[in-house]
């Protein structure tokens, strides 16, 4: 395992919903060939770890797969990055690992608060008529066109790379509340990314705008679809660097 360059922060990356750890490579491997170490877990019930799913998995055990994996490799000063959906998996973490995150960036994803879930005007019910019908009586099924992700559509390859290795996902991950009791990420340095190109019916998340003008937030803007750690991995990579460098002045790093 690359441990890193002595003084370079480790990096946590933590995949949004139907996705994997594998969808992080492009990026893990540019970050490694800067000097840092770098994670990327998979969630119980998704990708390679598909086959551990059940009905009962939900947001919390998301979250203590996080936790785990940094407590278990005793990683400290480390950059916790959650895309898309795993905004919820590292407000969650950063509650409990707040003496062991030193920047959280959350790559158009999630921004939520105590007591939310990561759909906060949909049940279980009203998730199935939107997203169709559950798989196997738990599990959201896959987007049918992976464009929606912001894959570009002249990328065969890598098109058929994210067909191909999409999982459906838990539900209840979707529907259970987030639960906070040491105020989740505030406080701590964070930063929000959002990812410029949308489709004609997607619309950003209302606390985007409030995130853009907080001072509390670092916020910053990436010219590429949804999924940039796939679509834009040199633009993504660029980005955590540069966050990196930002903090060093003030860390001492």
């Amino acid at each position: 395992m690359n441990q890193g360059t002595a003084g370079k922060r480790p990096f946590v990356l933590v995949h949004g919903a139907y996705h994997g750890g594998w969808c992080w490579s492009p990026v893990a491997e540019r970050l490694r060939a800067a000097g840092h170490a770098v994670h990327t877990p998979t969630l119980i019930g998704l990708g390679n770890r598909a086959h551990l799913g059940h009905p009962g998995i939900g947001l919390e055990d998301h979250i203590l797969d996080v936790v785990g994996l940094v407590r278990r490799l005793g990683l400290n000063d480390l950059v916790l990055v959650g895309h898309s959906y795993a905004g919820m998996v590292i407000e969650g973490a950063c509650d409990r690992l707040r003496d062991a995150v030193a920047h959280a960036v959350f790559l158009d994803g999630a921004i939520p608060a105590d007591g939310e879930s990561a759909f906060p005007a949909l049940d279980a019910a009203t998730l199935e008529q939107r997203f169709g019908p559950y798989v196997d009586g738990y599990l959201v099924p896959v987007p049918r066109d992976v464009a929606r992700l912001g894959i570009p559509a002249a990328n065969v390859e890598l098109t058929e790379l994210v067909r191909r290795q999409l999982t459906p996902h838990p539900m209840r991950a979707w529907t259970d509340r987030l639960r906070l009791r040491h105020g989740g990420s505030s406080g701590l340095t964070r930063s929000y990314v959002y990812c410029t190109v949308k489709g004609p019916d997607q619309k950003p998340n209302a606390r985007v705008a409030i995130v853009r003008d907080d001072p509390a937030w670092g916020y910053h803007e990436l010219a590429c679809g949804h999924d940039a750690m796939l679509a834009a991995p040199d633009l993504t990579t660029a980005l955590l660097l540069r966050l990196v460098a930002q903090d060093a002045p003030e860390k001492g790093l």
